[in-house]
């Protein structure tokens, strides 16, 4: 394995980057948990009940349904990344 040696200014520059992800991240997975919260509230269902629903065909072609599923994949993957960042220990 090559070793790399990087001097404290960019070490710094490289922490200053991902925190600034990491608090990208976090705001864009509350933007998007509001959302996800508010067609909850809408619809009265929950996003697993919605999930079921919309992909035995149940629902129809609502535009909601869509953002819905956006949503809900981009709160998931952004959860991911963050989960990363944690483990990572960044």
């Amino acid at each position: 394995m090559r070793t790399i040696s990087l001097d404290d200014r960019v070490i710094k520059s490289i922490k200053s980057s991902i925190d600034f992800k990491k608090h990208i991240l976090l705001l864009s997975r509350d933007a998007y948990s509001k959302q996800l919260r508010e067609l909850q509230k809408k619809y009265d269902m929950t996003t697993s009940q919605f999930l079921k629903k919309f992909n035995s065909g149940k629902l129809g072609d609502e535009p909601d349904w869509f953002d819905w599923l956006f949503f809900h994949q981009a709160y998931s993957h952004i959860s991911k990344e963050i989960k990363t960042f944690r483990i990572a220990k960044l």
